[in-house]
Order: structure tokens, then C-alpha cells, then sequence
């Protein structure tokens, strides 16, 4: 069964089911499968937050640019210019800063957890990470724009689904997107 930590819970309420695109940012609420990854630490108007990047998209990243993924070989202030480079996106969309004396860590993320994915792409290199305890302002800073995009208006009027724990209504095109693997958005029966 799937679990969602309390501060991701109004996330799951502002994003559409399909996820979204800001920008260069493409967030989207999923479960993430599990692999090892690289934890950075943010800074946002003095709160840290950390975001988690797959290793493979790390590696890459790291290959691409200078040869190895290898953080030992590798001087830290280089380090740091790579991954600001790589979470440029990120920090630029949020007015938030990497910190440089928090060096990167190696990390898995959680299983069966639902959690806010975001993916960019530089310099053709596409990111997929996962962000932990973030501080609310810098979310909202990020999708800020959304809830102006949130009413959409559909020529066909929604479809109400019923499901043995609760009921959830789909508009047309929501029900022909849904593919295996995507969640929809359940509301308890006496919601």
C-alpha cells in the first residue's frame, strides 16, 4: 500500500493526476521505484531542504562532464559547480541556493511512498529527483502558477466512478489518460 508523508499532502491536492510542467520543471505525484541516489542539501531563505537525484542520472551527469562519478577523485569545489549546474533548473524556478558545505550523500529513497517527482533537462541530460522536507514557501514559489491552470474546462461533464473504498470523478479525457500504473485521486464514501 502506498504511504504519503503529511507535508506532500497538499501537493497531491494542487497537482492535476497528470502531473505538470512550470517551466523547465515537470513535477508530477508518483511512487518512485527504489534505487540509490544522491541526497543534496538547499537552502531556502535560511530553511534546508534536500533533493534526492537517481545515481544513474548522476552518473551520467558526472560522466558527461568530467570523466567519473567517483565523489573522492573529484575536488569539492568542483563538485559543487557540477551539481549547481545540474540542479539549475530547480534552484532558479524556487530562488533557492545549493549548500556548499553539505556535501552530496549516497542515499536510497523510500519504498511504496508517494512523493513529489520532479524532472528537467540540461544540456540534454534529463534529472529525475524527489524532494524531502521542504520548506513550504519553496513549493509554493515553484507551483504558485498552478492553482490559476487548475480549472480546466471540459466540453463533457465528469464521470463518476464508484470504487469499493470510496468514489473519484474523471472528466473524459482524465479516464482515457489513465494508464497502468497511475494513481487516481479516491474520496472516501461521507467525503
Amino acid at each position: 500500500m502506498l504511504r504519503i508523508a503529511n507535508e506532500e499532502r497538499p501537493w497531491v491536492e494542487i497537482l492535476p493526476m497528470q502531473g505538470a510542467t512550470i517551466g523547465e520543471l515537470t513535477l508530477s505525484m508518483q511512487q518512485y521505484p527504489v534505487q540509490q541516489g544522491t541526497l543534496f542539501t538547499i537552502n531556502y531563505h535560511n530553511e534546508l531542504g534536500r533533493v534526492w537525484i537517481a545515481e544513474q542520472c548522476w552518473q551520467r551527469w558526472c560522466e558527461g562532464l568530467i570523466g567519473t562519478a567517483n565523489r573522492s577523485a573529484i575536488d569539492p569545489e568542483l563538485l559543487y559547480g557540477i551539481a549547481e549546474w545540474g540542479l539549475a533548473p530547480l534552484l532558479q524556478a524556487s530562488d533557492a541556493t545549493l549548500c556548499q558545505n553539505e556535501p552530496p550523500t549516497s542515499c536510497s529513497n523510500l519504498p511504496h511512498q508517494l512523493a513529489l517527482h520532479i524532472k528537467w533537462t540540461v544540456e540534454e541530460h534529463e534529472f529525475h529527483s524527489i524532494i524531502f522536507t521542504w520548506p513550504t514557501g519553496f513549493l509554493r514559489n515553484i507551483v504558485g502558477e498552478l492553482s490559476a491552470e487548475r480549472q480546466q474546462i471540459y466540453p463533457a461533464p465528469p464521470v463518476v466512478v464508484p470504487v469499493y473504498l470510496g468514489w473519484c470523478q474523471l472528466t473524459l479525457i482524465e479516464l482515457e489518460s489513465i494508464e497502468i500504473g497511475m494513481g487516481v485521486r479516491i474520496h472516501c464514501f461521507g467525503d
